[in-house]
């Protein structure tokens, strides 16, 4: 893979040896980092690595696993998330690379049925004027109000680097198994911290009032939103699980035979 060194923006993606899709996905991403001259890294774990990652959560939560790793600090980085699993990310990901994403202003997590299908355009184009946190897009459904198959962290901000680690922590067990996993953790905290106020977390309706303007672009919402920490952006412009549809990248997020689909697109 594409070496991360002084990039601003480090890619990462993470999936178990079975999923077939992820190594299409990776394959088709790497060749967009490197056309840009951003890091990229995919690291492939054994199913058994990754339930040992995931601590008998579904295998979405991966990628919480793996962005606490990332942004805990050398000295707490085995202490924080147990010796086994810091020991399983490391040989996978390795020192290198590990320090050149912590390093980069930008680590991008994509998701492993996520391929990036405009290769003309720059990630730095969504990021607006950098100075927001965390930076994804809106659902495809209305069962969530933010999709993590994208999502740009800042590395500079502290929210960032406590932001996985309490996700972790503080997400509903209703979520380690139960749909829509990692994604509905995020936005069940996000909720309970006053990040915003969604109507709906992992498809079943919250206490906040209905807004006064739809937070969906898709129902008549704007095309970018923004809190305190997010910067959300419209789910046609930056990942979408319809390749007609998907002015940046496609997600195969919901698709029966994910494999069969990417290859397609």
């Amino acid at each position: 893979m594409a070496s991360l060194a002084s990039h601003p923006i480090g890619a990462i993606t993470l999936f178990d040896e079975g999923y077939d899709v992820g190594f299409t996905c990776a394959a088709v991403n790497a060749c967009y980092c490197k056309q840009h001259g951003y890091g990229f890294h995919a690291a492939v774990l054994t199913r058994k690595e990754m339930e040992v990652v995931c601590k008998g959560r579904h295998f979405a939560w991966a990628k919480v696993a793996l962005l606490r790793w990332l942004f805990a600090d050398d000295a707490d980085a085995t202490t924080s998330i147990g010796s086994e699993i810091a020991e399983i990310l490391l040989a996978r990901i390795g020192t290198k690379a590990r320090s050149e994403l912590a390093t980069s202003q930008w680590i991008v997590w994509l998701d492993a049925d996520l391929m990036v299908t405009n290769h003309t355009k720059p990630l730095t184009a969504f990021l607006g004027s950098g100075a927001k946190d965390l930076v994804l897009g809106e659902d495809m459904a209305d069962l969530d109000w933010l999709n993590t198959g994208l999502v740009a962290c800042r590395t500079s901000s502290s929210w960032c680097r406590s932001l996985w680690s309490r996700v972790w922590d503080e997400g509903s067990p209703d979520f380690h198994q139960g749909e829509f996993w990692d994604q509905s953790g995020l936005c069940g905290c996000l909720y309970h911290w006053g990040e915003f106020q969604p109507t709906v977390v992992g498809g079943k309706r919250t206490d906040a009032p209905s807004p006064e303007t739809p937070w969906f672009s898709w129902q008549g919402g704007p095309q970018i939103k923004e809190t305190h920490h997010l910067r959300v952006l419209s789910s046609g412009h930056l990942q979408n699980n319809n390749p007609r549809f998907a002015q940046f990248a496609f997600h195969a997020a919901g698709m029966k035979d994910k494999s069969r689909c990417c290859r397609f697109v």
